[in-house]
């Protein structure tokens, strides 16, 4: 190498040297004051301790829990890899149900652990009922509902039960992952639950049968009481022969009813409480029975429809060729740009694309590459690029109405997040401008509006208001409901409408907010929520049915950056 090749490998080194400090240095000016904070805390609690011991824990926990914030701040969940999770008794129920549905419907009445666990990952009621063992969150709105004054506390602790929903929903999804990636999954075979469940037991803990229905206290003291607990015990011997009836849900709720008695035996005095806590659990047993009676009466007329069903083929054909469309194969060509744009040389702070006042450097596309996580400033560049579609598929089709595409910044505006006062509060006033935006400068002369959304910093969502239909829907590969975001964007509907046309928003009452449904594609890991997202926007605003999955991801982040470098989405 010459004198020259050196100055230059060496202006290289130092170059990529100066980069890793700078980011160490801009990564510990966020992380330092933090765990300073928390320090301070330590010491003076340390301080006030007269307890060794007790100070060290103190001193233990405010530093696991620095560090935890300092890794959801970034939005990337921690989980041990060598610990069960533990699942609830009726996440439990919803994960048998499951499972022997997919045992029947082999021909062999077997299947192996990996298909189980695939089949696991993608069940929305498993994943949702263990989402939900989080500490209820709705608290506050049911003591407002009553007319009572919320807890001072209630925006924080709800935001926490939000963030411990979506954090458990993520372990989800991360520990089926363990399962399916062990070894022994694909050849291992379970033919029953109970064989199931041992193989489970690897990742997940189960509850024993003493967390499900407590045992009976000793009523030695009061005879009058202990007498009527035998006579409860004989009457619930016999309403539990229906138990084999019972749907998943009921025979939770039947057991947590039998739990509840348990608590109520010393109450018991006379006939007519044995009596009012017997009938108690048949009227919840009858009205549990009617209720999937008429479930299953609507199943059979929705599956008995004939018309439906042709109809349901014919989209289901459409979808598949629509689809097809849009995630067809590179061109070499193609590939190669993708190639040079993802995993080419060049500096990090290289502007590698530009839109106006947009642009995406080269540090940031890289996040396009497998089990990345994806920046803002890439999502929001890809939004730039759908709305560059929308507009030439419009002047091609002039009785196509625009869509619009909003940054994640409109939600955080509108719901002051990240506001140490008035985190997740809605406030219109934050976003009367924002409509100035649009095409046409007006929303409600918009086919849909389509808004993303980081949850916390944590997790990646997509909303959208189709505005003809008048609905707003929210699409999550996490499965959430997305409530707190439905009624924000409604709200600012029916405030943006007041604002500008001078008069409430016309058949209000027809607006339909619909959370996650379960044909909504469903990540598998804990970091493609972003591609997620950007598919969402991508195939909704061009009318397109979602018919893609996680084995498409990869392709779609191929999609994202030919579409980034082609200075629009692919159409």
């Amino acid at each position: 190498m010459g004198i020259i090749g050196r100055f230059h490998s060496r202006r290289a080194r130092e170059a990529m040297v100066s980069r890793k400090h700078t980011a160490a240095k801009r990564t510990m000016k966020t992380i330092v004051p933090k765990f300073d904070k928390h320090q301070e805390r330590v010491v003076s609690a340390t301080k006030a301790s007269k307890d060794t011991s007790s100070a060290r824990e103190i001193i233990s926990a405010s530093t696991k829990k620095s560090w935890e914030q300092s890794a959801a701040s970034t939005g990337r969940f921690k989980f041990l890899t060598d610990q069960t999770v533990a699942v609830s008794s009726l996440t439990e129920a919803n994960i048998q149900d499951v499972v022997l549905d997919l045992l029947q419907s082999t021909s062999s009445g077997s299947c192996s652990v990996l298909v189980m666990a695939n089949a696991l990952v993608q069940s929305m009621k498993c994943k949702e009922s263990h989402a939900k063992g989080a500490e209820d969150g709705e608290f506050g709105i049911v003591a407002m509902l009553k007319g009572e004054a919320p807890p001072t506390d209630w925006w924080d602790r709800r935001s926490n039960y939000v963030k411990e929903e979506m954090r458990r929903r993520y372990e989800w999804t991360e520990t089926l992952d363990r399962l399916l990636k062990m070894p022994s999954s694909r050849d291992e075979k379970v033919s029953s639950w109970e064989e199931a469940k041992t193989s489970l037991e690897k990742v997940l803990s189960f509850p024993s049968e003493d967390d499900v229905t407590a045992l009976p206290p000793d009523y030695s003291d009061d005879p009058i009481a202990k007498k009527y607990s035998k006579k409860l015990d004989v009457a619930l011997d016999e309403v539990s022969e229906q138990r084999h009836n019972l749907s998943t849900e009921e025979r939770y709720n039947f057991r947590t009813v039998i739990s509840k008695t348990d608590q109520l035996r010393k109450d018991i005095q006379s006939d007519e409480d044995l009596n009012s806590i017997v009938q108690r659990v048949k009227t919840d047993l009858t009205f549990n029975a009617t209720l999937r009676d008429q479930q299953e009466y609507y199943e059979k007329l929705r599956q008995s429809d004939a018309i439906k069903q042709l109809e349901e083929r014919r989209k289901l054909k459409e979808a598949r060729e629509r689809a097809a469309s849009l995630l067809r194969p590179l061109t070499p060509e193609q590939r190669q740009i993708v190639e040079m744009a993802v995993r080419g040389p060049g500096r990090e702070e290289e502007v590698i694309a530009q839109s106006g006042t947009d642009s995406v450097l080269r540090q940031s596309i890289r996040t396009l590459q497998p089990g990345q996580w994806l920046n803002d400033e890439v999502i929001h560049y890809f939004l730039v690029m759908l709305a560059n579609r929308d507009e030439e598929l419009c002047k091609k089709d002039p009785t196509r109405k625009r869509s619009h595409f909003f940054k994640s910044f409109f939600i955080t505006k509108l719901l002051n997040e990240g506001d140490a006062t008035c985190d997740g509060q809605y406030e219109y006033r934050n976003v009367k401008r924002w409509s100035k935006k649009v095409p046409g400068k007006d929303i409600f002369a918009l086919d849909k509006i389509i808004f993303p959304v980081n949850m916390g910093n944590m997790h990646w969502i997509c909303v959208v208001a189709f505005m003809t239909e008048k609905r707003i829907q929210v699409y999550d590969s996490m499965g959430s409901s997305g409530q707190t975001y439905l009624n924000a964007i409604f709200q600012y509907l029916k405030d943006e409408h007041m604002d500008k046309k001078k008069k409430p928003l016309p058949d209000e009452d027809q607006w339909q907010l619909i959370g996650t449904t379960r044909d909504t594609p469903q990540q598998r890991n804990g970091f493609d929520c972003g591609v997620f997202t950007c598919m969402f926007a991508d195939f909704l605003s061009k009318d397109t049915p979602l018919a893609f999955t996680q084995e498409h991801i990869n392709q779609c982040r191929e999609r994202i950056a030919l579409s980034i470098m082609s200075g629009k989405a692919i159409m």
